[in-house]
């Protein structure tokens, strides 16, 4: 008799990294100051920033150039049921840790949540058998906003520190205690002002992306218009 997956149900697309164009600018500063983030030990990376700013890109060419294996999980509206939100969260995993979470998937496939002191205890003991540190990256977060999700996910990231490096994609702040880690120097963040493309990087994009070519005047015109707001150029 076959099994169904507890899986099987999950859309495959909200499980894959998306895709970069082929012609783009490298955002190899910012990349670089993420990286530099990791190898410092920090828990946590964050990329906040209205639409349009690029986060998706950065975080694709960071994964692309680091060694840490990777999961990427696209969030919507509909993960702030915990059940829903963990499966996803299990799925993702396992491209990088095979087997992460398998048993307490199919107790969440059928309907059925542990108290999430639990099931934060499992998936962080599940975590112990990485050989390195894995990062998730967690696009989208600003969809999800129910209490007891952030509260097993924080207790997971307590439990299971150096090994699950989140890093979150955010139109908005997450309720993480952001003051205190900055304060403990545990957290890289990347902000629009940060993501705003300079004068080369736009010279950069209109040679190469579009292409056009512009004179210095017109492209000082363009950044102050747009304020190097990528979606804008």
């Amino acid at each position: 008799m076959t099994v169904a997956s507890p899986f099987a149900n999950l859309l495959p697309a909200k499980l894959h990294q998306p895709l970069l164009p082929a012609n783009r600018v490298a955002r190899t500063r910012l990349a670089t100051r993420l990286e530099e983030g990791l190898a410092a030990g920090r828990t946590l990376s964050l990329i906040s920033a209205p639409a349009g700013y690029g986060k998706s890109a950065l975080a694709v060419e960071w994964a692309r150039k680091t060694r840490c294996p990777s999961a990427w999980l696209l969030l919507d509206d509909g993960d702030n049921d915990p059940a829903r939100f963990f499966l996803y969260f299990i799925a993702a995993l396992q491209k990088a840790l095979p087997g992460f979470g398998a048993e307490i998937a199919v107790t969440l496939a059928s309907g059925q949540i542990p108290p999430l002191e639990i099931l934060a205890g499992l998936l962080a003991g599940d975590l112990a058998r990485a050989s390195g540190q894995i990062l998730f990256f967690l696009d989208d977060f600003h969809c999800v906003h129910d209490a007891a999700v952030y509260n097993a996910l924080q207790m997971i990231l307590t439990q299971r520190p150096g090994v699950l490096h989140p890093v979150l994609l955010t139109r908005e702040d997450p309720a993480f205690p952001l003051a205190r880690l900055r304060a403990q120097n545990q957290i890289t963040e990347i902000r629009a002002a940060d993501l705003r493309f300079s004068l080369a990087e736009m010279e950069t994009f209109y040679h190469t992306v579009i292409p056009l070519t512009l004179s210095p005047g017109d492209l000082s015109l363009l950044e102050k218009r747009t304020e190097g707001w990528a979606a804008g150029l």
